[in-house]
């Protein structure tokens, strides 16, 4: 393997401010044996083109050194990765939808079936159950009301709601009757408590437990772009809205941020593997792997779709 022109400057530039491979390992994420691959050009031993590509972007932007510059150096050594790249079209969600299975199909189904069938039972035979029921404890009442004891003094069925006759005094007129049983604890019950308070409440979910990741809301009068990333796992991430840096540190695992721009928006992520990103509500494909550096940019066309451009 020769000497590689593209190596040797990265190495240069790297001696000159004072850094070693592990200050730029630390300030870029790169892995040390990538960093090494890429002064040594040992292109065989890093990632594909695209992702030997965006190492060497953030490379050369932590040392301070032209990227396009860079670049030409890159494919002057690998002719073979000199294509352009493409935009992409992303008016609809990138993820491809699962096709409908015979077993999704065969469940939509059986719920119909099972919902037709319990609509049915509670249309038809549910009122003739009640009628049924009703018939049945009026007879039992009337039963009851009629029936002729065999034995013992005669004595008044009780009914719902029945109370003893009242007893006048024998000489009093104006004697007030007896209270009956029933009557008697009505008029001493005490009325429940209407000052106490419920005690169950609407339970929360303890901090730190993922309760589901959701998105914020796009509303339908939104204009321009708006872009979340949720982070799957510790990311760096530089965001560009219009041309202007409008954050650049670490997004923490679990945290979610927002973004709003007019007509363009950029991110550059030291984790693309852990960085989750939505864009104008469509959830995107994760844009690499763990560690892995990437930049896109998005920008909203005249007719209002949204172009992607890999950087």
């Amino acid at each position: 393997m020769g000497m590689s022109e593209l190596g040797a400057y990265l190495r240069r530039h790297r001696e000159e401010r004072g850094w070693s491979l592990d200050d730029v390992e630390a300030m870029t994420r790169i892995r040390r044996r990538f960093l090494v691959a890429l002064e040594a050009g040992d292109w065989d031993n890093l990632p594909p083109g695209v992702y030997t590509r965006g190492l060497l972007r953030n490379y050369a932007r932590a040392l301070g050194v032209s990227v396009n510059g860079v670049g030409r150096m890159y494919l002057k050594e690998r002719p073979s990765e000199a294509r352009p790249s493409e935009p992409q079209l992303i008016s609809q969600p990138l993820t491809t939808e699962p096709r409908l299975s015979f077993e999704l199909v065969l469940a939509g189904v059986l719920l119909v079936v099972a919902v037709g069938l319990i609509a049915w039972v509670l249309g038809t035979q549910l009122p003739t159950y009640l009628d049924a029921s009703a018939a049945r404890d009026a007879g039992q009442v009337a039963a009851a009301s009629t029936a002729t004891p065999t034995a013992g003094p005669t004595r008044p069925v009780p009914g719902p709601r029945q109370t003893a006759q009242p007893a006048r005094a024998p000489d009093a007129a104006s004697a007030e009757p007896a209270v009956g049983a029933e009557e008697a604890v009505a008029a001493t019950g005490d009325a429940p408590d209407s000052a106490s308070e419920p005690t169950g409440g609407a339970a929360t979910a303890p901090p730190g437990v993922d309760v589901g990741v959701d998105l914020d809301p796009v509303p339908e009068t939104e204009t321009g772009l708006v872009l979340q990333v949720v982070a799957l796992s510790d990311a760096w991430v530089l965001v560009m809205a219009d041309g202007r840096e409008a954050y650049s540190g670490f997004v923490r695992r679990g945290e979610s941020r927002t973004w709003r721009a007019g007509e363009r928006v950029g991110l550059r992520t030291g984790n693309a593997g852990g960085t989750q990103i939505t864009l104008n509500g469509n959830r995107l494909e994760l844009l690499g792997g763990q560690g892995q550096v990437e930049e896109r940019e998005w920008r909203l066309l005249p007719n209002g779709d949204i172009e992607q451009r890999s950087l």
